[in-house]
């Protein structure tokens, strides 16, 4: 003997998101993985890294994950010097 369930369409719509929310959730934690990687051995971290870790957790809120406090300020990003050339020093943004 067969038993048929029937499955309600709110209920297809709410495995979805749960599964697009774990989808979003992996791939936020494979990139913060990267990212550690990227800078593990560096002194100071520039803009750029600290732009892709902004859009990580701007992901994670997406799903409704409260993570506000791991924002970097804007404060702690200051202007780094590269290198002094004929025409001048050449910036950067870094978190040192």
């Amino acid at each position: 003997m067969v038993i048929i369930h029937k499955i309600k369409p709110a209920d297809l719509e709410k495995a979805s998101v749960k599964k697009n929310e774990q989808d979003i959730l992996a791939r936020a934690y494979a990139m913060l993985q990267a990212l550690q990687r990227n800078i593990a051995e560096l002194n100071s971290v520039e803009e750029v890294y600290v732009k892709e870790y902004h859009d990580v957790l701007t992901s994670s809120e997406c799903i409704g994950m409260s993570v506000a406090e791991f924002y970097v300020p804007a404060s702690e990003v200051q202007p780094l010097l590269r290198a002094t050339t004929a025409d001048g020093p050449t910036l950067t943004d870094s978190i040192t």
